[in-house]
C-alpha cells in the first residue's frame, strides 16, 4: 500500500492528478493511495508525479527506492525440557513484534524472550506458535515445544534403530534440569562396558569400537547432578533394532 502525502498548493481545490510508477515495469496507477504487489525481490525506484487539473503544466515529483525481500521460512527451535515451579526463559528469533500462542505459563506473550513458570495443572507438554513480524512487515511463525516434568530426571527411549535413515538413529537420553553428567554407560547382556561418556551432548550410535553391533537388548546407567545439587541416578534397558 502506497500513501500520498503531498500537500495542496495555494488556491488548489483538490482536483489533482496522480501518476505512480512502481519501478518494476508494471502499469502505472492514477489512484491517490494505490496497492501494488511485487512479484520478485529486488530494489525498485518508485516515483509519484502530482499535478493539478487546473494547471497541468505545474507538477511535482517525489522518488524513493524500496527494497523487496523474501521473508524467511518459519523454524522449530530445539525442544526444551524443564520442571514445574522452576522459572526458565524462552527465546525467539529477533523481530519487530512477537506473539506467543498459547500464553500458558508465560509472564507476557508479546516479549521476544518471555519467562515461563509452569504450575501443577499445566499440561506436561506445550507447543508454542511464535508469530514474529520482521522489519519488512512479513509475519513468520516459528515453533517451540516444551516438555514439563514434576522433578529433575534422566529419561531414555526403550529402543532405537541405527539404520542410517536419519530417524531414531542414535540412543539419545533426555536430561531434565541436569546441570552436570557424571557418567552415561551402556553395557551388553554380559555386563561388558560398550559405551561411556560424561558429556551430555554425546549419544550412542549402536557401535562398539567402530563396528555395528547386532540387534540385542542393552543396559544403560546414568548419573547426573541436578540444578539443586542433588544426584540423580537412572537405570534401564534399551533394544537396538536392525532391519
Amino acid at each position: 500500500l502506497f500513501f500520498d502525502k503531498s500537500a495542496l498548493g495555494f488556491a488548489q481545490t483538490g482536483n489533482t492528478l496522480y501518476v505512480w510508477d512502481f519501478g518494476d515495469g508494471s502499469a502505472r496507477s492514477n489512484l491517490q493511495n494505490p496497492v501494488h504487489t511485487y512479484r520478485n525481490t529486488g530494489t525498485y525506484p518508485v516515483s509519484l508525479l502530482v499535478s493539478s487539473l487546473l494547471c497541468p503544466s505545474v507538477t511535482d515529483t517525489f522518488s524513493r527506492s524500496i527494497k523487496i525481500v523474501t521473508g524467511r521460512d518459519g523454524i522449530v527451535y530445539p525442544r526444551i525440557t524443564t520442571t514445574r515451579e522452576l522459572p526458565i526463559q524462552l527465546k525467539a528469533q529477533p523481530g519487530v513484534t512477537h506473539k506467543w500462542l498459547p500464553s500458558t505459563g508465560l509472564n507476557a506473550d508479546t516479549l521476544q524472550n518471555p519467562t515461563a513458570l509452569y504450575r501443577t495443572g499445566d499440561p506436561s507438554s506445550i507447543y508454542y506458535a511464535i508469530q514474529i513480524k520482521d522489519t519488512s512487515g512479513c509475519t513468520i511463525t516459528d515453533g517451540q515445544e516444551v516438555w514439563i516434568f514434576n522433578e529433575p530426571d534422566i529419561q531414555a527411549p526403550t529402543a532405537f534403530t541405527p539404520n542410517g535413515d536419519g530417524v531414531n538413529d542414535r540412543f539419545v537420553p533426555v536430561y531434565i534440569e541436569i546441570s552436570r553428567l557424571q557418567y552415561f554407560r551402556i553395557f551388553d547382556r554380559w555386563g561388558k562396558l560398550i559405551f561411556e561418556t560424561s558429556d551430555m551432548g554425546q549419544t550412542w550410535d549402536g557401535t562398539y569400537q567402530g563396528k555395528p553391533l547386532p540387534m540385542d537388548t542393552f543396559v544403560f546407567v546414568a548419573s547426573g547432578i541436578d540444578k539443586k545439587g542433588n544426584t540423580v541416578i537412572r537405570k534401564g534397558n534399551v533394544t537396538l533394532i536392525r532391519d
